[in-house]
Formats: C-alpha cells, sequence, structure tokens
C-alpha cells in the first residue's frame, strides 16, 4: 500500500501500461488497489495465492495455489514465483493460462543495488519487446522509481 500508489502515478505520468502479477494474499488485503490498476487501464495477472516455488512444492498444492483468486477478474497469464515449476506444474498451468516468464531481472529486490545501477541493468539488455520484472515493495520503489523516469524519458 506504500509503494503502489507512487508506481501508479509514475505509469501515469509518462502514459506507461503494465501488468502487474498479483499474488491472490495481496490482492485480497489491498482490494482497492487491485480496482486502482485496472481503472488506470493496467492489466492484472495471477502470481498464485501465495509466493509458492514449484520446485519445493507438490503438484497438487501447486495446481491449487495457482487457482484465480478472484471472480470478478478474468485472470488469463500466469508468472511462476521465482519462475520454478516442475513440468507437470507447467503441463498443468498451461491448459487455463499463458505462462509470462521474462528476459530482464534486473536484482532491484537486492539491497546492494541502487537506482543508477538498477537503470543500467535494464537499459544494457532492453528491447521493443522486453518483459522486465520489477517488485512492488517499499523497499524497491525508490530505486524503481528513478530507473524507470530514465527510461521513460528516453522513449
Amino acid at each position: 500500500p506504500q509503494s503502489t500508489p507512487r508506481l501508479l502515478r509514475l505509469l501515469n505520468d509518462y502514459n506507461q501500461k503494465v501488468t502487474f502479477f498479483c499474488t491472490g494474499e495481496k490482492a485480497k488485503a489491498y482490494p482497492h488497489l487491485i480496482s486502482e490498476m485496472q481503472a488506470e487501464g493496467h492489466q492484472i495477472g495471477n502470481h498464485g495465492m501465495k509466493h509458492l516455488s514449484g520446485w519445493q512444492t507438490s503438484l497438487d498444492t501447486y495446481i491449487d495455489n495457482a487457482r484465480p483468486w478472484t471472480d470478478t477478474i478474468k485472470l488469463d497469464l500466469f508468472r511462476p514465483p521465482y519462475g520454478k515449476m516442475t513440468p507437470a506444474q507447467y503441463q498443468s498451468i498451461k491448459k487455463k493460462y499463458t505462462i509470462v516468464l521474462w528476459d530482464i531481472m534486473p536484482g532491484d529486490f537486492d539491497q546492494k543495488i541502487d537506482g543508477p545501477k538498477l537503470f543500467q541493468r535494464i537499459q544494457k539488455n532492453l528491447s521493443h519487446d522486453s518483459i522486465v520484472v520489477l517488485h512492488d515493495k517499499s523497499s524497491c520503489i525508490s530505486k524503481i522509481e528513478y530507473a524507470l523516469t530514465k527510461i521513460f524519458e528516453r522513449q
């Protein structure tokens, strides 16, 4: 709730639309933020009810965790937490969702990475069809704001 409004303002200022992959736990805790994301034209994707690693979770538990956490939003996209799924989990999930991975994971969650370094890591590999994973956390938002502002201003 501290970082999402800041990120939404930044995206709105630069007329940028993104996909927010949300855990059901957070979505249910902050439904007003999900509504705001949708109202501003962003897409919502499923990131599981909880942030479970497929490699450490049984098939049944993982599939149950990936069930839609809402009846009011059509969730067509699934991003596996940590990008980790077993082959059986993948085969099951792909029947219901388009599975989305990424080509740039710049490490915004790393406390040793500051805004300029985050920008550099994104910019180095960015192309028009890149999928960049950033984390909407309070500990990351300042450096994300810095990096995205620099990227958006270069467009």
